[in-house]
């Protein structure tokens, strides 16, 4: 049995990580800012097939100095998701929790002798897009970072600031670390449980409510999802396996469809009209740019910054998951249950 601390438990993806971890009989530490939090988790994870009783509490805050931390919890390996989300945060939100708080999980993973799982974002393993931004990927230390916060936002500059900030003073201080790279999270493979915000959530929301009107970019354009407890089963197989000599697991599922395809899908899952109309992605975020624009298309700016063109190698995840005998569910089915699980919830909040 593995000592495991989970940062950002009781986030979507925390949560169904605590419920692989605890069914293969790991004890869990989640870092808590709030102690009430903990029954709420436990609960959680129990229901969804977990074991919360071997869930515990570790009061800390990622925004607070050396995690706010009363004393180090021995464990042997620390899972960092925790992050600040949102669309429009100021570069100061983002970097006090994203960059700040990352290092100092990386600080406490060698006080203690951890091995460290750092949860970062697929956009940091796409050479053009780091080009686009100006980091140079073989010394992004140098990077304007400025440039990349007015460019890409704050959300997705922190996220790229933090993964290499963190990577390098892991290297530095000789801590264990492997970079895990989920693309946008879909909900559960088969109930499509999903939290409400997430981007995913917030696509569909998009095409239920009839605000996309056009579909944004080109044939080639995607967003490239994975299902959560996929996503959480080969984060689990962290604590139970040898890793691999990659240090980069890009978790996406290579079968995403295209925009077009992935809007028809959800469009036919929630009973409405598919659109026809494309824009293009130069004159959507010229529209979004113009005051108000944001808040009369009910779109972010920044949401556009993860609809590219570009595919990803992802031999060495699927060869990891195969080695654990996880399983890789049909894409397509993941999209449609997602879709029909979002008009359920709506419906019964109605």
């Amino acid at each position: 049995m593995t000592q495991v601390m989970v940062t950002g438990a009781t986030g979507f993806i925390g949560q169904w990580l605590c419920v692989e971890l605890t069914k293969n009989g790991h004890d869990v530490y989640a870092l808590l800012r709030r102690p009430d939090q903990l029954e709420d988790l436990r609960r959680a994870c129990t229901r969804r097939g977990g074991n919360g009783a071997s869930i515990h509490e570790v009061s800390g805050n990622l925004d607070a100095p050396d995690l706010a931390l009363e004393s180090d919890p021995l464990v042997d390996i620390i899972f960092h998701l925790g992050a600040k989300f949102a669309w429009n945060l100021t570069p100061a939100e983002a970097r006090a929790t994203n960059v700040r708080g990352g290092s100092a999980v990386v600080d406490l993973a060698a006080r203690i002798g951890a091995k460290l799982v750092i949860v970062g974002g697929f956009m940091s393993q796409n050479p053009q897009h780091l080009g686009e931004l100006r980091i140079d990927p073989l010394d992004p230390l140098a990077t304007d970072w400025d440039y990349v916060y007015r460019k890409a936002g704050a959300y997705e500059a922190s996220k790229l600031e933090s993964f290499f900030a963190m990577a390098d003073r892991a290297e530095s201080l000789s801590v264990p670390w492997i970079g895990v790279h989920p693309a946008a999270v879909a909900g559960h493979s088969r109930t499509g449980d999903i939290a409400a915000g997430q981007p995913f959530a917030e696509l569909i929301d998009g095409v239920r409510s009839g605000r996309m009107a056009a579909i944004p970019g080109g044939t080639d354009h995607w967003l490239p999802l994975v299902a959560v407890d996929h996503l959480a089963k080969i984060l689990a197989a962290l604590a139970d396996r040898q890793w691999p000599t990659e240090t980069a697991l890009i978790t996406l599922d290579p079968e995403t469809p295209d925009l077009a395809t992935m809007v028809g899908l959800i469009a036919d899952s929630v009973g409405v009209s598919v659109p026809r109309r494309r824009i293009p992605l130069g004159l959507l975020r010229a529209v979004l740019r113009l005051p108000g624009g944001e808040r009369l298309a009910q779109t972010s700016r920044e949401s556009l910054e993860f609809l590219k063109t570009e595919r990803y190698d992802v031999s060495a995840t699927q060869a990891f998951a195969a080695a654990a005998g996880i399983e890789t569910p049909s894409i397509r089915d993941v999209i449609v249950n997602t879709a029909a699980q979002a008009v359920r919830v709506t419906a019964s909040v109605g």
